[in-house]
């Protein structure tokens, strides 16, 4: 056991507290930085929404006094209304996708933080393993830091997955597959966990219908026959034997919650089964959906501006060769002017939403921050105890 204490403080020493300094070091500057591009980005969307909403109004308002007979008057403010409007939507355009890139970026640091960090808890949970097995329960009266860290480092321990073959699979296996809307693939993945019906293998799936024990085959769907993946935990995840047990205890009783993509989707129900806790990476895809939605608002109203534009040229007649098509364009114009207050409104109201959204990125930064934190006190913590444990039997005669 001397041996085992003395390699666990060495690697705690010279390897490990170290590296976990750096990723803390490292994940506090990314932190500091995301909080200003959000501010930054917060700043630039209210300039352009408050641009956009005057310059919408002002074009508006040119267009029912060009109605009226007076378009003399009316283009030259048309002009300038339309102009700064669609310069303000063009403003909130690029400032969300730069703001999406941003957090998509600082995502793409934090994975790699990640795999850093578990590539390095791994090789201390080996090490660690040895003295775990040999001092049991005793341990934890002996190093309570050092087995709390235990107890809580799973929760930034990455999986990997592996593609397989149905013949590959056994029970108490996860497994996941694209999902067969084409439409809705771009979300991620359908997990489910591996179970034995009898001596056949199927496997215990999480819907919208409820649980459900299903063949192979229908949970695949064709496409998980080409992208069937297995994900691993290495040594981290609950016994085969347990996750059997509770997944066929939500067979029996049902899940104790509706499924939700959101908050309850298929990836959580799955890691429920398989780790005794759970948390969904592929959640916060769906937030990111939002952009589309606010991309396509804002360019059919700046669509609306532009279609304006043309309806006051069509009045004074300098595209006198359009004929009927100037026509068209004059009546669209009226129409998508007289829609502007909606497209202001909607302008207004994906503000609101970029306020109170919270960013993902931000968010898994915060908490990996309290998480590294919180690891290096018990990791310190732990080196001074088994320091002090290797003093005190060194000072027992054997």
């Amino acid at each position: 056991m001397d041996t085992e204490i003395r390699n666990i403080i060495i690697f705690l020493r010279n390897d490990y507290i170290p590296v976990v300094q750096r990723i803390f070091d490292k994940n506090t500057a990314l932190l500091q930085s995301a909080r200003l591009h959000g501010k930054n980005c917060l700043i630039s969307s209210t300039v352009g929404t408050v641009a956009a909403a005057m310059g919408g109004t002002v074009a508006a308002v040119a267009t029912a006094v060009a109605t009226l007979g007076v378009a003399v008057v009316a283009l030259p403010v048309m002009a300038v209304g339309t102009g700064v409007a669609i310069a303000g939507a063009a403003t909130n355009l690029g400032t969300t996708l730069v703001d999406r890139l941003l957090e998509k970026d600082d995502k793409d640091e934090i994975q790699k933080l990640f795999e850093v960090l578990n590539k390095e808890t791994l090789k201390f949970l080996k090490v660690v393993g040895i003295l775990q097995e040999e001092l049991g329960d005793y341990g934890k009266e002996c190093f309570p830091n050092l087995y709390e860290f235990m107890d809580s480092v799973i929760e930034y321990c990455l999986p990997t997955d592996e593609d397989v073959t149905v013949d590959q699979l056994k029970e108490g296996d996860y497994i996941m597959r694209p999902l067969s809307d084409p439409v809705m693939q771009f979300l991620g993945t359908h997990h489910g966990i591996c179970i034995l019906d009898g001596s056949k293998l199927k496997v215990l799936d999480f819907w919208v219908d409820g649980v459900k024990l299903k063949e192979m085959k229908e949970f695949l769907k064709g496409e998980g026959l080409r992208e069937l993946r297995r994900r691993n935990y290495h040594g981290l995840e609950l016994p085969v034997s347990e996750t059997v047990k509770r997944a066929r205890k939500q067979l029996a009783h049902g899940s104790e919650r509706k499924y939700s993509l959101a908050n309850y989707n298929s990836e959580h129900f799955a890691m429920l089964l398989k780790l005794g806790w759970t948390r969904s990476q592929q959640v916060h895809r769906v937030a990111a959906a939002s952009i589309g939605t606010r991309a396509a608002a804002r360019t059919v109203f700046a669509a609306s501006e532009t279609f304006s534009a043309v309806r006051f040229i069509s009045n004074f007649r300098i595209l006198r060769g359009l004929g009927t098509v100037g026509k068209v364009v004059s009546k669209v114009g009226i129409a998508t002017a007289a829609t502007a207050p909606v497209f202001i409104g909607l302008d207004i109201a994906f503000l609101v939403y970029e306020f109170k959204r919270k960013k993902p990125n931000i968010e898994k930064l915060e908490a990996f921050d309290r998480s590294l934190e919180r690891t290096l006190e018990l990791l310190l913590n732990s080196l001074l105890e088994l320091e002090e444990f290797e003093r005190e039997r060194l000072l027992i005669p054997e």
